[in-house]
C-alpha cells in the first residue's frame, strides 16, 4: 500500500511538471504568432492600405481574444479551434492575396465537435507552415484541408494537407531567402507532443509528417497528422 502510494504521487507529480510544461509552450507559440500578424498590419500601413489595415486589425483583436481565453486552457472542444482557425486563415488570406488560396475544414460523422477535445494551438503551426512553406512558392491558385476524424475507437486526429512546393523544395528556398530561420512553431508542436503523453502518461500522442507526390513522382504537397487518445474518452474510462 505505502508503494503504490508513493507511485500514485509521483505520478500526480510528473503530471503537475507536464502541465506546467505545456501551458509554457502553449505561452511560446502566442507571441510567435502574434509577432507575424502585427508585421502584416505595419506592411498594410507602409504601403497605405489602410482600410486593408483597418479591417486586419479588427479581425486580429477578435483573435487575440481567442488566444487569450486560450492561454489557461489547455484544451479545446474541436468546434472552438475550427473557429480560431477559420479566423486565423481569413487573416493569412489577407495579406497573402484572398485568390491564392481556400481552406476547407472536415469533421468526420463520427467525430462530435463539441465533446472531442484537441490542445489549444497545437493545429495553427502546421497550417502557418503549409501557408507560408508550403503554398507561397506556388503560382496556382493552392489548397489547405483541415479535417478531423477518428482513427479507432479509443484515438482522434486531425489531419493538415496543402498542395504546395513540398518540404524539400521548400527547405531550399527558405534556406536561400534566410539562412537562419527554423520553424519555432513546429519545434514547439514536437515538444508539446512528448509533454502530452507524459501529461496524460500515454505514448499514443504522435505526428506523422508525410511527403505527396503526383503520379510522375513530383512533389505535390505536405501531410501532417496529429493522432491523440480521445480524452474524453479516457475520463469516461476512469470513472
Amino acid at each position: 500500500r505505502y508503494i503504490q502510494v508513493r507511485e500514485k504521487e509521483k505520478l500526480s507529480h510528473n503530471r503537475q511538471i507536464a502541465e506546467l510544461e505545456m501551458k509554457a509552450l502553449r505561452a511560446q507559440m502566442n507571441p510567435h504568432f502574434i509577432f507575424n500578424c502585427l508585421n502584416s498590419i505595419n506592411n498594410f500601413i507602409l504601403h497605405d492600405e489602410n482600410r486593408q489595415a483597418s479591417k486586419y486589425l479588427t479581425k486580429f483583436s477578435k483573435l487575440i481574444r481567442q488566444i487569450l481565453d486560450n492561454t489557461d486552457t489547455p484544451l479545446a472542444p474541436v468546434e472552438r479551434i475550427v473557429t480560431f482557425m477559420n479566423l486565423y486563415v481569413e487573416l493569412e488570406q489577407m495579406r497573402f492575396g484572398n485568390n491564392r488560396f481556400d481552406f476547407e475544414v472536415i469533421i468526420a460523422p463520427d467525430i462530435d465537435p463539441h465533446e472531442t477535445v484537441f490542445p489549444t494551438m497545437m493545429i495553427q503551426p502546421h497550417v502557418e507552415n503549409a501557408i507560408w512553406h508550403g503554398l507561397m512558392h506556388r503560382q496556382e491558385r493552392g489548397k489547405i484541408t483541415m479535417a478531423f476524424s477518428r482513427e479507432n475507437p479509443h484515438f482522434v486526429s486531425c489531419r493538415v494537407e496543402d498542395n504546395g512546393v513540398g518540404r524539400v523544395k521548400s527547405r531550399a528556398l527558405s534556406h536561400t531567402l534566410s539562412p537562419s530561420r527554423k520553424s519555432k512553431g513546429t519545434q514547439n508542436v514536437l515538444e508539446s507532443i512528448e509533454t502530452f503523453n507524459r501529461q496524460y502518461n500515454t505514448e499514443g500522442a504522435k505526428i506523422i509528417i508525410d511527403d505527396l507526390y503526383d503520379d510522375q513522382g513530383l512533389a505535390c504537397g505536405t501531410r501532417v497528422k496529429i493522432v491523440l487518445p480521445d480524452l474524453a474518452q479516457m475520463e469516461l474510462r476512469k470513472r
